[in-house]
């Protein structure tokens, strides 16, 4: 499968019927994203629990919060 192909399939995937739609799927894909980097630095900080990896937990804790703020938001906006 070329990369073109796939760029097409995730485009149809994430651009939606209007802004909103589409900004939902944008942020439900960067909440996904952040969500499976938490639990990954989770993980790695039973390891190594000082420095780096500590702090990606915290910052991806941050993003899915705002993340989630802004979901709502969006779903409130919608229904309105």
């Amino acid at each position: 499968m070329k990369l073109k192909n796939v760029v097409d399939i995730l485009r149809s995937k994430i651009l939606g019927k209007n802004k909103l739609e589409t900004l939902e799927n944008i942020i439900a894909g960067l909440l996904l994203t952040f969500s499976v980097l938490l639990s990954l630095s989770i993980g790695l900080s039973a390891l190594y629990p000082k420095g780096l990896v500590t702090i990606v937990s915290m910052i991806s804790s941050f993003f899915i919060f705002i993340f989630t703020i802004s979901l709502v938001i969006i779903w409130l906006i919608k229904e309105v």
